[in-house]
């Protein structure tokens, strides 16, 4: 406990950040930027509730056994050279321009692996389940192992690899349910006695809390809004309690993307259909869409609108980059 405490103490002197303990580990709510700051390790046992950017980090050459982050891992720049068993990350994992050479066994990634230029790695373990893209460019992989699920599309080119046959495409439901619990860490700030909370991109002041229900308002404005969880990490927001429970029965059911699969960037979609498309197929919540529709799509909108005028208007946007990939678009 004494070495964990000396830990914590040299993070918050480095970074001017506070940790507390949580069930008695370091815990930090929200999303920690770490670039510049100097810093050489990170306390044991730690869990970051969004993203943890490390980018640029020289001084870090190993990670925390027990590390868990619930958004995106970037390490690029730093001086590590492999990953600590038990290593959760519920987003996107960047290993792009880092000297890793292998993966941990049982790797759960909720979102893309970029491993494209890690030439030091030449395996991937068995079990390695990928919610995401996978890309595996400029590594030294010949061949895919047993029990390797990528739930995104598969990035083989620039690899020796000839067969991706015994890659399985769909997740299971355990390994689903796993991908939700790694995510499922309220991204929740407490600062100046006031509660923020960030969901689906839309940063909120909660005015109350009870259960997996928060009454919140937008930064900036007094209108009231729901947010409600399945405790399963999913978020959906509601004018209502009704609105935000039916939104969220929406984006845990399986969206059916078939009908879009056979689509080019020149294939065109009315407003409305353009509406349904983005929310399938991101799972993005009818406030966060209905608030982009009003206040930041350009006007007048158009009847129709081509998948490639969708990706450039959505650039930026919450899931804008699934909604991209989804269609290959470079």
């Amino acid at each position: 406990m004494e070495n964990q405490k000396n830990q914590i103490e040299e993070f918050e002197r480095l970074t001017g950040t506070s940790i507390e303990i949580k069930n008695g580990k370091p815990y930090y709510s929200g999303s920690l930027y770490l670039r510049g700051t100097g810093i050489t390790s990170l306390p044991e046992g730690l869990t970051v509730g969004g993203y943890l950017d490390l980018e640029g980090c020289k001084g870090i050459t190993s990670l925390p056994e027990g590390l868990t982050v619930g958004g995106s891992l970037g390490l690029r720049g730093t001086g590590i050279t492999s990953l600590p068993e038990g290593l959760t990350v519920g987003g996107y994992l960047g290993l792009r321009g880092t000297g890793i050479t292998s993966l941990p066994e049982g790797l759960t990634v909720g979102g893309s692996l970029d491993l494209e230029g890690c030439t030091g790695i030449t395996s991937l373990p068995e079990g390695l389940t990928v919610g995401g893209n996978l890309y595996l460019r400029g590594t030294g992989i010949t061949s895919l192992p047993e029990g390797l699920t990528v739930g995104g599309n598969l990035y083989l080119r620039g690899t020796g690899i000839t067969s991706a046959e015994n890659v399985r495409r769909e997740l299971t439901a355990e390994q689903r349910r796993i991908i939700a619990k790694q995510k499922d860490i309220v991204p929740v700030w407490e600062w100046n006695g006031k509660t923020y909370i960030k969901i689906d991109g839309i940063f909120s002041i909660v005015d109350s809390h009870k259960g997996n229900v928060w009454h919140v308002h937008q930064i900036g404005s007094n209108k009231k809004s729901f947010i409600v969880s399945d405790g399963e990490g999913h978020y959906a927001h509601g004018d209502t309690l009704q609105e935000a429970r039916a939104d969220l029965i929406y984006k845990i059911n399986d969206r059916d993307t078939t009908v879009y699969k056979r689509m080019s960037l020149d294939d065109e979609l009315t407003f409305e259909e353009a509406i349904a498309a983005y929310r399938t197929i991101t799972g993005a919540c009818s406030a966060g869409t209905r608030d982009y529709i009003e206040n930041r799509l350009p006007k007048p909108h158009k009847e129709k609108y081509t998948i490639r005028e969708i990706i450039e208007l959505t650039r930026g946007e919450y899931k804008s980059e699934t909604f991209k990939q989804f269609f290959n678009s470079k």
